[in-house]
């Protein structure tokens, strides 16, 4: 396959992950509103396996295109630029084409230590934001639980969907 081919490969799997993340980020009953504000999701569900299935670059995008699409969507305009840079900074935790991923395996201990990287990252960027964005360092308190257990709960998905995965193959074959 040429170097040409591989790279409308890797575009158009980057464009299906940033539908799935805006899916999954924005669309109702996908997106379940929070009583503080906000709304939980499962989209990064699919930021985490874009990261982890493709190089580097179009993993970004997929995950920036995706999650910034979906706060646009929303209504939830004044996130955007907050979104991109904490989905980025998840995105860079995980191990693009690693090792590992190369031999076919999403599930390895960098990609297990990445989703509590991204606890970190999406808990403390989000109240920075609203730190930012309410000047007020005790309101965004209130939203600190509910961006933990979107991510909890989205690594959780993760974790089943990257072992079912693994366990089929798919990026084994795909490799070859």
């Amino acid at each position: 396959m040429t170097k040409s081919n591989t790279k409308i490969q890797y575009m158009c799997v980057a464009g299906v992950f940033a539908a799935l993340v805006f899916i999954a980020t924005g669309i109702l009953p996908l997106r379940i509103p929070l009583p503080t504000g906000g709304y939980a999701h499962l989209g990064d569900i699919f930021v985490f396996l874009a990261a982890t299935c493709l190089p580097q670059p179009y993993a970004l995008a997929a995950a920036g295109i995706g999650a910034a699409a979906a706060d646009v969507f929303a209504g939830y305009y004044t996130y955007v630029p907050f979104t991109l840079v904490i989905k980025a900074a998840i995105t860079l935790l995980f191990c693009c084409r690693s090792p590992d991923a190369r031999k076919g395996k999403l599930i390895c201990p960098r990609n297990i230590a990445a989703l509590g990287g991204a606890l970190v990252i999406t808990v403390g960027g989000y109240y920075l934001a609203e730190v930012i964005m309410y000047r007020s360092f005790a309101s965004p308190l209130a939203n600190i639980f509910g961006n933990a257990m979107q991510i909890i709960v989205d690594g959780a998905v993760f974790v089943i969907a990257a072992l079912a995965v693994d366990k089929s193959g798919f990026l084994r074959r795909r490799e070859n």
